[in-house]
């Protein structure tokens, strides 16, 4: 379901929180995949699902993922 506005909430799963987290801190795919010891396409995969679910896409993404860090996003 696309957001109504990028200011939207959603119930992520937990590792789409886990990837999201460290996208809004500025980690690249790689640098998560490490950081969470799970493989790049693991990484991708979690974020099309999200990019698929939300309608957002890019730097709209990490836009996001920061300003949610607390209420969507819980820190690990």
């Amino acid at each position: 379901m696309p957001p109504q506005s990028e200011g939207e909430h959603w119930k992520l799963t937990p590792a789409e929180a886990h990837v999201l987290r460290l996208v809004a801190e500025g980690a690249p795919d790689e640098a998560i995949a490490a950081e969470l010891k799970i493989s790049l396409p693991a990484v991708r995969s979690r974020l099309q699902r999200f990019y698929d679910r939300t309608g957002l896409h890019g730097r709209r993404v990490v836009c996001w993922a920061k300003d949610h860090l607390g209420c969507c996003i819980q820190a690990a």
